[in-house]
């Protein structure tokens, strides 16, 4: 048996931390054969470097733990193709938006893929604000960058509340795959502040969804990927009909919840930790 039993990965702001659990019998051999800690510490350092490099080549993974059962052996700094680059973090630039005839600050924030409480945030305005025709609004302009997935088949971890609501923002079409199954289907995201609120585009893509869950819609969590102007998201879904519905021809009354990373329950701002667990099965992380 080799030195590494297993690892599993951990998500850090702009990459991984990659847990190794160490074979017991092969540090015994070392010490058996005379080695000392210096004489072990950089082949062991060389070791887990390269299995991070061939294992996981498309992730950034700054550092790895070293662990014998639950207890911590070592922390090794890491320098993967991916960790070495310049970590690429969301930015914000700002344009301005001259308010026309019959626009809102609704509308508006769909317009620019952005938060209707942002958009009023940043200009100082009232929640029940009416806007002026020719008023100057500073919109905010969010560059969400492509994160390294583990594998092909895997959606990039992204955190709702600075990432995934601006790439998947209201009134955004995409197509969702069922990652058990492989089926898939498009959706709208039509409202959801916490996380997407979704409905299914038409009655087929509805008849789509209520296969994948056995016949019976449900709030039965499942991990998902979700397409969206050529990216893959992790993310996981319940399909149960509830609350406000905007595609009235789709023969499915309401609308169903989508999470990523870190987004909550409308009801108590709570995060579902169901959810949590198959984004991580969508992300390759579980």
């Amino acid at each position: 048996m080799g030195l590494i039993l297993r690892d599993q990965l951990e998500p850090m702001d702009d990459g991984y931390v990659l847990v190794v659990y160490l074979n017991p019998r092969q540090t015994e051999f070392a010490q058996e054969a005379g080695l000392s800690t210096e004489q072990v510490q950089p082949a062991l350092e060389n070791e887990i470097q390269q299995y991070a490099q061939v294992k996981y080549p498309n992730l950034k993974i700054h550092l790895a733990k070293l662990m014998f059962g639950s207890l911590l052996l070592a922390s090794i700094p890491l320098d993967t193709p991916k960790a070495s680059a310049a970590a690429a973090r969301p930015t914000v630039t700002y344009q301005w938006h001259e308010v026309q005839a019959g626009e809102s600050a609704w509308s508006i924030s769909v317009r620019y893929g952005i938060p209707m409480h942002e958009l009023l945030r940043t200009n100082k305005l009232p929640n029940e604000v009416k806007l002026q025709q020719g008023q100057k609004l500073k919109i905010p302009i969010h560059h969400i960058p492509i994160k390294p997935t583990k594998s092909e088949k895997h959606g990039e971890y992204l955190d709702w509340w600075t990432e995934a609501q601006y790439v998947f923002p209201i009134g955004k079409v995409a197509t969702v795959t069922d990652v058990m199954t492989g089926k898939t289907f498009q959706i709208k995201r039509t409202i959801g502040a916490n996380h997407a609120d979704c409905e299914p585009l038409t009655a087929k893509d509805a008849a789509i969804m209520k296969e994948i869950w056995g016949g019976r819609y449900s709030w039965a969590e499942r991990a998902i990927i979700i397409h969206v102007d050529g990216r893959k998201l992790a993310a996981s879904m319940a399909s149960e009909p509830h609350g406000i519905e905007y595609i009235t021809d789709n023969n499915f009354s309401g609308h169903f919840d989508i999470h990523f990373p870190g987004s909550t329950r409308h009801k108590d701002g709570l995060v579902n930790a169901k959810h949590q667990a198959q984004i991580k099965v969508a992300a390759g992380l579980a």
